[in-house]
């Protein structure tokens, strides 16, 4: 294959990715966008709750919240360590799936911003002596967005796997070559063993 033919198709497989991600961030941002606003609207309902029932209610939504970002973040590693993988392995059969992960990332980032606009809705309440029901509805919003987020990003993941498995089932992708990988040596190095 020709270096402009390379260069042409490796050209191709950035733009998707890029324009895969670029539409998940725009739509993830408006999302988000809608949700502030509502929240901001609903703040001010007329109808409080006790600082103790917003307590109550505030240890579990953390506990919710704080699983999503665990899940979050392990995801985002495992993004991480299939691209060091694709170093390792030679997968030319599913190199194009590769632009599904940028997307992923984008969802999972969006994912913990929600997490963190959640955290900042609630540090703002918690010196208030009543919490308004329509601020506390904002938050489950909020929170709602995080497993949104997380979820679009466990679908595109889901989706690279399938074609990852699919690749190995059809024999694209030999994995008897990855046993046999030994770290590169240098020469001098290979020279040095030999004596």
């Amino acid at each position: 294959m020709s270096a402009l033919r390379k260069l042409a198709r490796r050209s191709v497989f950035v733009a998707v990715a890029l324009i895969a991600a670029a539409i998940a961030w725009v739509w993830c941002d408006t999302e988000q966008q809608h949700v502030n606003d509502a929240y901001e609207v609903r703040e001010t309902d007329g109808h409080a709750i006790s600082v103790t029932a917003f307590q109550a209610i505030l240890s579990r939504l953390d506990k919710q919240k704080d699983e999503r970002s665990s899940w979050a973040y392990t995801l985002l590693a495992g993004i991480v360590a299939i691209t060091v993988l694709k170093r390792v392995i030679p997968i030319p059969a599913i190199r194009s799936a590769y632009s599904l992960l940028p997307m992923a990332g984008v969802f999972i980032v969006q994912s913990i911003r929600a997490a963190d606009y959640y955290e900042r809705a609630v540090t703002a309440h918690l010196i208030s002596t009543s919490v308004e029901f329509g601020a506390l509805a904002g938050m489950e919003d909020m929170l709602w967005l995080q497993i949104t987020f997380l979820d679009r990003a466990l679908l595109v993941l889901a989706l690279f796997v399938s074609l990852f498995l699919i690749a190995i089932i059809s024999g694209s992708i030999s994995l008897a070559t990855t046993a046999n990988l030994q770290p590169e040596t240098s020469v001098n190095e290979a020279e040095n063993d030999e004596e």
